[in-house]
């Protein structure tokens, strides 16, 4: 597949920029997931016996993601922040611990600055169009969640990288069940309801109900309140509303960094419970021993900022029989997602993001042709 990073002399140069940040990115990026980030408040003499109950992902081998071929003043800046690619499954059936064919019903790139340790989260829009980087057809497009159910983490990643000129090398994948057990050993977050989400929020307590088996109370009126794991579930799972999945997105990452801040102070007691219960719904990349040595920066992460890719978009857009996002301009947004997640970077595109952007534009002219 030429477009993708395949040349042996190619993986020779990019050997020292992945020794270096070996290091870095185990250290940081459970706290990007908040589910994870928890047990690392505890100290890792509590965790190391704890960590087996991960899904580890054996076969994901960061020497093995594709990653395009990018300016080099561009990657130098690159190489200051550490990537992780985060997938909220979408697993009602039970089938969570499997490696492929399920959606990834939210996609997020967690960006952390290595200086100042500053996090801001991506949600690359689960609808959007875009190359699947699959190795038997270099031309094949579809919706981005399908990449991770045709292929699994390892297109997922690649997928992400292929078409957003970033480097990421390691992923986090969460049940949504987690959020319940999480939310719930936390005591709760607190959240801003809005009047129009109270409708379809009380729909989705009943399927999360159902799902875990745990009841709780419908939602009565708007306003800030503390949800529980079963209502805070069915909040971010609302897309009818104004915004529709884009502000679904809005809510997984506001309920990301509400977890995020709430696991600051949380109790051993708390987190022990949450290594029990929430553990064996993740899979990950990441290794037992990398994990340990992050223990003690845990608390120094903080969540700068969030936003959802692409930033310009067809959302009405149609592909044949399948209703999906499209990109007009694909150079643009990724130039403007390289600005907003690399400071002080002059984007500069890739080949390989050139030839998809220009074949995404004649698939959108398309689309705008027949309306």
């Amino acid at each position: 597949m030429s477009h993708l990073q395949s040349n042996p002399k190619d993986c020779e140069d990019n050997s020292d920029r992945k020794q270096n940040k070996k290091f870095r990115k185990y250290r940081i990026a459970l706290t990007v997931a908040a589910c994870i980030t928890l047990v690392l408040l505890g100290g890792a003499l509590y965790v190391n016996s704890k960590l087996d109950k991960l899904q580890k992902d054996k076969d994901f081998k960061s020497t093995d993601v594709q990653i395009n071929q990018v300016p080099a003043e561009v990657q130098e800046f690159m190489d200051g922040y550490t990537n992780i690619a985060i997938f909220g499954l979408d697993d009602e059936d039970g089938k969570g611990n499997k490696e492929k064919g399920i959606h990834s019903d939210s996609i997020i790139v967690a960006s952390i600055d290595n200086q100042t340790k500053q996090v801001k989260l991506v949600s690359v829009y689960r609808d959007t169009y875009l190359n699947q980087a699959d190795t038997k057809d270099s031309g094949k497009y579809h919706k981005a969640n399908n990449a991770y159910f045709r292929g699994g983490a390892k297109q997922a990643v690649d997928m992400l990288n292929l078409n957003l000129d970033l480097d990421i090398e390691d992923y986090v994948a969460i049940q949504y069940d987690a959020i319940v057990a999480v939310v719930d050993a936390l005591g709760g977050v607190e959240i801003n309801v809005e009047e129009d989400e109270i409708f379809h929020m009380n729909n989705y307590i009943i399927d999360v109900s159902d799902v875990t088996g745990k009841r709780t109370q419908e939602i009565l009126e708007p306003g800030l309140q503390t949800l529980d794991g079963v209502q805070a579930s069915a909040y971010v799972r609302v897309r009818y509303t104004t915004g529709d999945d884009f502000k679904r997105t809005e809510r997984q990452r506001l309920l990301i960094s509400k977890i995020a801040e709430k696991a600051q102070s949380a109790n051993l007691p708390t987190i022990l419970s949450i290594i029990n219960n929430v553990f064996p719904m993740i899979r990950t990349s990441l290794d037992k021993d990398e994990i340990i040595s992050m223990a003690k920066d845990a608390g120094a992460y903080s969540i700068a900022d969030t936003t959802g890719f692409p930033f310009d978009k067809n959302p009405d857009a149609h592909v044949g029989r399948m209703s999906c996002i499209l990109v007009d301009d694909l150079v643009q947004n990724d130039k403007q997602l390289h600005e907003y997640l690399f400071e002080g970077e002059s984007y500069t595109p890739s080949a390989e993001v050139l030839k998809i952007s220009a074949e995404l534009k004649d698939v959108y002219n398309k689309d705008v042709a027949k309306k």
